[in-house]
């Protein structure tokens, strides 16, 4: 989806190549023996700013897991706002439909990596962006996941300029 929300924007890809060309990662990512003895990679992709902003506003938009984590109350029942929970309930939050809220987030249904950058204003509540879940049944494979993502787009991204067929548009 992260190609997908870039398609229809050409200045967005030369942004994020210029950010990838300035920490000079594809030249370390061609050489495999200093990626493994040096462990560089990791580092240098952590701190490519835009292309994080990116991931986590196509992670907002487009979570892997768009039902949620489900939770069940205990066995007394439990308040969440007005509302009384009765117990031994199952209790999901979609994580598609908060991403979208607008009381979380301005402009919520709209691709604006600026918002986790120059434009922290944007985003309303915090609490509504875990894509990896949170606490104790937080995701153990998160910062593998996105060291995955961050190669995988830095490579895509360095070798291709790519946008939707003719007469294709985004929806």
């Amino acid at each position: 989806m992260l190609f997908y929300a870039l398609a229809p924007r050409p200045e967005l890809q030369m942004q994020l190549r210029d950010e990838i060309k300035t920490a000079g990662i594809i030249t370390l990512l061609n050489d495999e023996e200093r990626v493994l003895t040096e462990g560089v990679a990791a580092e240098r992709l952590g701190n490519l700013v835009l292309m994080d902003a990116c991931i986590n506003e196509t992670m907002r938009l487009y979570p892997s897991i768009p039902s949620g984590g489900a939770r069940q109350t205990t066995s007394t029942r439990i308040q969440i706002g007005n509302h009384w929970i009765p117990p031994d309930t199952v209790v999901v939050a979609p994580r598609w439909s908060i991403g979208r809220l607008e009381s979380a987030f301005e402009k919520a249904t709209e691709f604006i990596p600026e918002r986790w950058t120059t434009m922290p204003h944007m985003v309303q509540d915090t609490r509504a962006f875990n894509p990896f879940s949170m606490g104790r049944h937080s995701c153990p494979g998160k910062q593998l996941g996105l060291f995955e993502i961050r190669i995988v787009a830095v490579m895509i991204l360095a070798n291709f300029t790519f946008t939707f067929a003719p007469g294709k548009k985004s929806s």
